[in-house]
């Protein structure tokens, strides 16, 4: 795993994107993107940017794939994540 972290960080530094296969959308294919300003990266993959993955390492598996539907349907851009307390939790 870090051998694929590593690779990953080397292709968005040398190239701005890459291509992964996530485990937590079904095994579909996403591009990376270091930023907005990237061009070249194959198209027919939705897009995720570098900042978007960082905001939506804490949201649950539903809204994950909510938003990766989106993605697909319209190319949407996460701008935030809203952190919301459970029902019933106790604080």
């Amino acid at each position: 795993m870090l051998e694929e972290a590593a690779q990953t960080h080397e292709l968005l530094e040398t190239r701005g994107w890459c291509l992964w296969r996530c485990r937590a959308l079904g095994d579909e294919v996403i591009v990376v993107l270091r930023d907005e300003l990237v061009d070249g990266f194959p198209a027919g993959y939705p897009t995720y940017l570098e900042q978007e993955l960082e905001s939506l390492l804490e949201v649950d598996d539903s809204t994950l794939k909510l938003i990766h539907e989106v993605k697909k349907l319209a190319g949407a851009t996460v701008t935030g994540v809203e952190k919301r307390e459970r029902e019933g939790a106790t604080g």
